[in-house]
């Protein structure tokens, strides 16, 4: 089962990185060590756009990457994600970036 590391959080922030005009990844190990995740908010529109500089109010999506999964919990005038399995935090990217293609 992959369980993201740090490396795996600095990793997805460089495949990230130039692909969306906003994103942010924090690592959490809020149920220990063994049981780590990666949130990843992503907006499809740049933060000048945003009504009021509030990112809700953007295209946005949510994701968390945790015990081998990858599922959307939040999003804004975008597609739905359906939740996969993962094995890598590269896979999990490439998802992430599959679904963003849709826009």
């Amino acid at each position: 089962m992959f369980i993201p590391s740090t490396e795996d959080e600095t990793k997805l922030i460089e495949l990230l990185s130039g692909i969306f005009p906003y994103y942010y990844v924090e690592r959490s190990t809020l149920g220990g060590e063994e049981n780590a995740s990666l949130i990843v908010k992503v907006s499809l529109d740049p933060m000048e756009q945003w009504i009021n500089g509030i990112y809700h109010n953007s295209r946005y999506a949510m994701f968390h990457i945790g015990a081998g999964k990858i599922e959307q919990f939040n999003r804004s005038e975008t597609e739905k994600f359906r939740k996969c399995n993962t094995d890598s935090i590269e896979v999990a990217a490439n998802k992430i970036i599959a679904w963003s293609s849709k826009h």
